[in-house]
């Protein structure tokens, strides 16, 4: 499990390689803009969230990879940062 240190540092060197190399999405997939669709964001307004994410989004304790629902099945849980309340 990572410390809050080191997903710091990640964070960080995270953010400068996006500022230098970009990221890039894969728009050709339907799924992809279904899920863009579904929390209300533009295909633009991704790279701005991915970039606002913090250390305090951070939780830790959670083992294996995030799959991006928790058990109740609602979006936003498990995954340590809510982007739309009430998904």
């Amino acid at each position: 499990m990572a410390t809050r240190s080191e997903v710091e540092a990640f964070l960080s060197l995270f953010k400068v390689k996006i500022d230098i190399w970009g990221v890039v999405f894969l728009d050709n997939r339907e799924k992809n803009m279904k899920a863009l669709a579904d929390i209300n964001i533009t295909p633009d307004q991704r790279i701005e969230e991915v970039k606002a994410i913090q250390v305090e989004h951070w939780r830790p304790g959670r083992a294996g990879p995030c799959r991006g629902r928790g058990r109740t099945g609602r979006r936003g849980r498990g995954c340590g940062r809510r982007i739309r309340a009430g998904l």
